[in-house]
């Protein structure tokens, strides 16, 4: 299993080529990535995490491809809400 830091490095790098920029925070056994207002990625093990409505949103660390897709669009609805 890769480290927290290592699977939220390749989200990162995947979020920056779909045009969506991220801090990245290293602690002990978790990563987070902060890219928007009510956007916060957790790392932790085996799974990305962030916010969402109802419930949280998980993704595998093994597909950080597909988890950008998603925290992508997830991203694009919170800033369209807030232009309004």
């Amino acid at each position: 299993m890769d480290e927290p830091a290592e699977s939220a490095t390749r989200l990162r790098e995947e979020l920056n080529a779909l045009g969506v920029q991220a801090q990245q925070v290293d602690l002990p056994g978790v990563s987070i990535l902060s890219i928007y207002a009510r956007l916060v990625v957790w790392c932790r093990g085996d799974a990305f995490q962030w916010a969402g409505e109802p419930e949280p949103y998980t993704h595998p660390v093994d597909d950080p491809a597909g988890a950008a897709s998603r925290i992508a669009e997830r991203f694009r609805e919170l800033r369209n809400r807030r232009r309004r």
